[in-house]
């Protein structure tokens, strides 16, 4: 009874309390609940509006994106609970040392918490990524997002402008033309890295998902005995695997 009095009285509480187990609800069951597979692409029906099939509508690859975002909720889910064990493990260690060894090892503990506290994470991944590559003021936030995560994943984010500048760069030295050994779709990613897209907008020209691009890359980095983007864009370049000089113009916004 205490319980039920307690939800009566709060229902700001109660509301949140309903939304939590809807949530977990809509994680736990997502497979039940999603009308289509989450990874089903069907080109025919790519950048459907919002219909009757298709209550959110289609993504590029066709994809139906109520199921997309019923999976993403379990997604979502597993990883806020993965990361609040994390902290919750890591916390109570150097807790632990600090209350047990206190001094200057409790103050040296303290103030790390501090400046991790304080400092804004959102900054802090900007600085990561502008210090493994090269982002200019002009990128976008779609490219300034891409760039943190690029950099997170121990890339080298390079902004299209400064991509393009050593594309021109490279091609100068006139090296003569060559297939690298490298397929035509592997050829093609190559040409769109050139124009200094993304993996997503390099997969919405593909019609392919981000994880085929990624694939891509792996096997064209093996296949030229390199691992970065960047070293794939000039290796390429400098084996004449693609020629700069015909690339087609790439969209200002893109």
């Amino acid at each position: 009874m205490k319980l039920a009095k307690v939800f009566k009285e709060n229902k700001q509480f109660t509301l949140f309390s309903i939304l939590a187990l809807v949530v977990v609800g809509v994680a736990v069951f997502a497979p039940q609940i999603a009308p289509y597979d989450p990874l089903d692409a069907v080109m025919l029906e790519s950048l459907q509006a919002p219909s009757s099939a298709h209550p959110f509508g289609t993504d590029k690859l066709g994809r139906d994106l109520l199921s997309r975002v019923i999976f993403g909720t379990r997604t979502s889910l597993i990883m806020t609970l993965c990361l609040v064990a994390v902290i919750f493990v890591i916390g109570t260690f150097l807790g632990v040392i600090a209350g047990y060894f206190g001094g200057i090892v409790d103050a040296v503990i303290m103030r790390i918490a501090d400046m991790m506290i304080s400092f804004p994470g959102l900054v802090l991944a900007i600085a990561i990524a502008g210090a493994a590559g090269y982002l200019l003021k002009d990128v976008g936030a779609e490219g300034l997002v891409e760039g943190i995560a690029q950099a997170l994943a121990g890339e080298m984010p390079l902004s299209p402008s400064v991509r393009r500048a050593l594309v021109g760069s490279v091609a100068a030295e006139g090296i003569p033309s060559s297939d690298g050994g490298l397929t035509p779709r592997e050829v093609e990613v190559v040409r769109w890295l050139a124009h200094g897209l993304g993996n997503g907008a390099i997969a919405a020209r593909m019609f392919v998902s981000e994880g085929s691009v990624k694939q891509y890359l792996s096997h064209i980095g093996a296949k030229l005995g390199v691992t970065s983007r960047t070293q794939i864009l000039v290796r390429s370049i400098q084996l004449g695997v693609v020629d700069v000089h015909d690339l087609p113009p790439v969209a200002e916004d893109e």
